[in-house]
């Protein structure tokens, strides 16, 4: 946890100040995440620990203004800007992944070797060169298979967006086929 933690403590601590936390407190709030961290015994769960980092933070900061006797009100009004939150709302997060389950049933109407480039490349984050060692090809079969599978997966999602749209226009009309 700590390589992906530790690379965004100035980060955290240029957003404390921002906060109007004093460096006692910054320091506190930063050691206090640490120890929090330490004790979770599974990370799996945390898919971007950048963000995880920085809500804490914040939570810790939110808590500790809260049971302070005396609190700038100037800093009252930056923590309200800061919890706006900037995670996707879930109706965005279900839109993208309904989206995703199409593309990826679009998938399997590429021919095989494209296909899988195409996985290779935009799933799994492979390098060009990385696919062409894995499959034993030249690394410009891998960019001319991307380029088709990016160009047909376009097309067919056009087609299927152009049909959706015709459906619901017969839907309008109470059913009735052209």
């Amino acid at each position: 946890m700590a390589q992906w933690v530790i690379p965004h403590e100035h980060r955290v601590r240029a957003w404390l100040r921002a906060s109007r936390a004093s460096p006692e407190e910054a320091d506190e709030i930063v050691q206090d995440c640490y120890c929090r961290f330490a004790t979770i015994e599974s990370v799996e769960h945390i898919e971007q620990p950048n963000i995880y980092f920085f809500a804490m933070a914040r939570n810790l900061l939110i808590r500790t203004r809260k049971r302070a006797k005396i609190v700038p009100i100037e800093s009252i009004v930056d923590l309200q800007d800061a919890l706006v939150d900037d995670l996707p709302d879930p109706e965005t997060v279900a839109a993208d992944r309904h989206a995703l389950a199409k593309l990826i049933a679009l998938l399997p109407d590429l021919p095989e070797r494209c296909r899988r480039i195409l996985e290779m490349r935009k799933f799994d984050g492979l390098s060009q060169r990385e696919i062409a060692a894995a499959l034993g090809v030249t690394e410009s079969v891998v960019e001319n298979d991307v380029q088709f599978g990016v160009r047909y997966l376009r097309a067919a999602w056009r087609d299927a967006e152009y049909r959706a749209d015709q459906a619901m226009q017969r839907f309008g009309e109470g059913g009735a086929r052209r």
